[in-house]
C-alpha cells in the first residue's frame, strides 16, 4: 500500500485504529485499505471475484473515479471522506439493501455526533439533524452528505454496497483546508483533482446543495472511529434486515425526510409529481399523484 501527500493535520486511517472500537462479528474481519483507488466498489469487485469472504471491506483515502447514481461522479478528495464498500454474500439479491446502508450509516453518524453538538467556529450553529432521501442519500440540516451505490455481481450470489460520506471536507478559510491551485493538466476525464475543489470544498456544481459533518459543526471528525461505527451499525441493521426485514423499513422511513413532502421524481423516462406517501416493503415509493392516482417507484431521481 503506497504512501500519498497527507495534509497536516489530517487524520490516517489505519485498520488497527477502526479496530480498536470495532464490535461487529464478522463485517470488517478483513479490511483492506488504499490511499487511493478508482473505486472502492471496483476495487471489492475484484477481490470478490478472488473469493474473499462475507464482511470484507475496502476503504480508500481518495477515489480518482468515484462512482454515484446513474453514473455520476462522486468527489472523493483525500482527508476528507470516508470512501469504502462492504462484501456481502445474501442468499438473494435485494433492492433494499440500499436502505439498510442508509439507516446505518444515520445511526452510526448519530451515535458520535448529538443532535445538538457543541458548535465550533466555523459551524453552523443550532441542530445537527442526519436524514434520509430515498433511495440513496444521506442528509444533514437538508444537504446531501453522503450516498449509497449497491451492486449485484457474479450473477447475484455477491452483492457489494459502496458508502461514501462527506466527513472533514472543510469550508473554504479553514486552515486545514488544501490549498487552491488549478487542476492538473493530463488526467483521464472525470478524475477528481487536488486543488480543484469550489467554495466550501465543493465544486461549483454541488456546492450549494452539499454539506459535510465538519462544515455543520465546525471541527474535524475522527474518520476511524466513524468507520469503525458505521461497519458496527451496518452489521446489526443487516442482521435485522435478514431476520425480519420490516423492522429495517419502518426505522427508514423514521429518519426520511421524502415521506409527507411534495415531490417530482424522474423514473421511466417520465417526471412525476405528488406526495410522497410511503415506502413499502419492497423499498419503492408510493407516490399520491395530483390527479389522485398512487404510483409505485421502485427506481428514480427525486428532487424537492
Amino acid at each position: 500500500m503506497g504512501q500519498g501527500s497527507r495534509v497536516k493535520g489530517q487524520d490516517k486511517i489505519e485498520s488497527i485504529k477502526i479496530k480498536e472500537h470495532l464490535t461487529a462479528k464478522f463485517i470488517g474481519t478483513e479490511i483492506y485499505i488504499f490511499d487511493r483507488v478508482e473505486s472502492t466498489n471496483d476495487t471489492a469487485r475484484e477481490l470478490a471475484k478472488k473469493g474473499c469472504k462475507e464482511g470484507t471491506v475496502v476503504i480508500a483515502d481518495l477515489q480518482s473515479k468515484g462512482k454515484g447514481r446513474l453514473g455520476r461522479r462522486w468527489e472523493s478528495p483525500s482527508g476528507a471522506g470516508i470512501y469504502l464498500s462492504i462484501i456481502l454474500k445474501p442468499k438473494k439479491v435485494v433492492s433494499q439493501l440500499t436502505l439498510v446502508a442508509g439507516v446505518a450509516a444515520v445511526e452510526a453518524i448519530k451515535g458520535i455526533i448529538p443532535p445538538h453538538p457543541p458548535f465550533e467556529k466555523g459551524g453552523k450553529g443550532g441542530i445537527f439533524r442526519v436524514s434520509l432521501k430515498w433511495p440513496n442519500d444521506i442528509n444533514i440540516n437538508g444537504k446531501k452528505a453522503g450516498g449509497i451505490l449497491t451492486e449485484g455481481i457474479l450473477k447475484g450470489k455477491v452483492v457489494i454496497v459502496g458508502i461514501g460520506i462527506n466527513v472533514n471536507t472543510p469550508p473554504l478559510s479553514h486552515p486545514l483546508r488544501p490549498p487552491l491551485s488549478p487542476p492538473s493538466e493530463g488526467g483521464e476525464k472525470g478524475e477528481v483533482k487536488r486543488g480543484g475543489w469550489g467554495v466550501e470544498g465543493f465544486s461549483d456544481e454541488l456546492k450549494d446543495k452539499a454539506t459535510s459533518i465538519m462544515m455543520e459543526i465546525g471541527k474535524r471528525v475522527d474518520r476511524n472511529l466513524l468507520i469503525a461505527e458505521l461497519l458496527n451499525s451496518f452489521e446489526y441493521w443487516y442482521e435485522k434486515f435478514i431476520e425480519e426485514g420490516e423492522t429495517v423499513m419502518k426505522r427508514w422511513r423514521e429518519l426520511s425526510d421524502t415521506v409527507g413532502r411534495r415531490i417530482k421524481v424522474n423514473a421511466e423516462n417520465q417526471v412525476f409529481e405528488g406526495i410522497a406517501e410511503m415506502i413499502d416493503s419492497e423499498g419503492s415509493l408510493m407516490l399520491r399523484q395530483n390527479n389522485g392516482s398512487l404510483k409505485r417507484v421502485s427506481a428514480g431521481e427525486v428532487c424537492y
